[in-house]
């Protein structure tokens, strides 16, 4: 039976959620490469072909780790079956559940030596989730409009 061969997708999700595994468990400056590599059992140059450095490997495991928080703000968005007020509050527990959850991660992103890093992400953690909240802002002022009565 021979081996499978995945797609380059599939092997950079793998080396990303490989080093989330270890930077976790072991902390992000204690995890080397070749603990990622090892860790898959494949060769400690495969890495290289999909990041730069551990630095930029950090980068993509937040930006994943980022995609899915969104993805998940967006499907509680869209429960029509909630009021606004109601979609808002759902989606800021989820945030506080996500950031107590992944603690670990938020934790090395906020390490000082990591501030560049930090910069990357607020910013790109930001240009993801506006327009989430901006979606969110429009489904509250058509709610909310209709239950007000505007003076003349």
């Amino acid at each position: 039976m021979g081996r499978k061969t995945k797609t380059k997708e599939e092997r950079r999700l793998e080396i990303i959620q490989t080093a989330k595994q270890l930077f976790e468990e072991k902390g992000y400056e204690a995890t080397q490469i070749s603990d990622i590599t090892n860790q898959m059992g494949v060769a400690h140059g495969l890495v290289y072909h999909y990041v730069k450095s551990k630095s930029e490997l950090l980068d993509a495991v937040v930006e994943e780790w980022a995609k899915e928080i969104v993805a998940n703000l967006y499907e509680l968005m869209k429960d029509s079956s909630r009021s606004a007020m109601d979609r808002l509050e759902k989606m800021f527990l989820f945030i506080n559940d996500m950031l107590a959850s992944d603690s670990s991660i938020i934790n090395i992103v906020h390490q000082s030596e990591q501030e560049e890093i930090h910069k990357r992400i607020s910013k790109a953690g930001i240009e993801m989730i506006l327009p989430v909240f901006s979606e969110l802002q429009t489904y509250l002022m058509k709610e909310w409009s209709h239950r007000c009565r505007w003076r003349q």
